[in-house]
């Protein structure tokens, strides 16, 4: 598989350096050297923003495409350039001109300032995980003397008011003297038995109130029916 990359000589160079005769050295992932006549000269690699692709043709008509290229490669006459600045004005423009500070302009900044918050929640928690699986048993208190948000408040309210128990009554209708033994209803009366268990074994408000729900149509319906035996 071939691989591509873009060559750049600065400050004059293709005029004095003959690319048939000469190697290009790695010396790590951020730099190279090019070799010319027993001389060397520095170079940085460059990550660019946007991949172009490079293509092939036998006829001129029909083009092929044969690699990606992400990487550019500058050569400089000399080691007097502060080459990281070099890499901070490159890496952030690509090679046309529509590219220019593309980086900056359009692609999303990194949030930095943050990420030490986030390595010390991480932290916490996974501290609060671990006292979790050692505790033999959990209890939760509140503080009866602390300011909650008034929209809080009214959430809790809203959702204490809904959980009201419902009027509707399974043992209501089976006092009423009427004998339900179709199988449709006695079907309905366990679906009815097992929702009230997941309402009375519900711990969070608002699975608690889906559950009521549930069981709220359920009711009705078994209600229908009676009315309509």
């Amino acid at each position: 598989m071939e691989q591509h990359f873009i060559l750049r000589l600065k400050d004059g160079l293709k005029k004095v350096i003959n690319l048939t005769e000469s190697t290009l050295e790695s010396i790590d992932s951020e730099r190279v050297q090019l070799v010319h006549n027993n001389k060397k000269y520095p170079g940085i690699i460059i990550r660019l923003p946007c991949i172009i692709d490079t293509h092939k043709t036998l006829d001129k008509k029909q083009y092929y495409k044969v690699c990606d290229v992400s990487t550019l490669i500058v050569i400089y006459p000399n080691y007097d350039y502060d080459f990281e600045r070099e890499r901070r004005i490159l890496e952030i423009s690509g090679l046309s001109a529509p590219l220019k500070y593309v980086k900056m302009r359009r692609f999303k900044k990194n949030v930095t300032g943050k990420i030490h918050l986030i390595n010390e929640i991480e932290q916490k928690v996974n501290e609060l995980l671990e006292k979790d699986k050692r505790a033999k048993k959990v209890e939760i208190e509140g503080d009866v003397q602390e300011k909650v948000d008034d929209d809080i408040l009214d959430i809790v309210a809203e959702i204490e008011s809904n959980l009201e128990p419902s009027k509707i009554n399974i043992k209501n209708l089976e006092t009423a003297n009427v004998h339900f033994d179709t199988p449709e209803i006695i079907e309905l009366k366990k679906e009815i038995e097992q929702q009230e268990n997941l309402v009375k074994n519900a711990l969070n408000p608002i699975l608690q109130q889906r559950f009521k729900v549930k069981l709220e149509a359920l009711q009705k319906k078994l209600e229908d029916l009676c009315n309509e035996n």
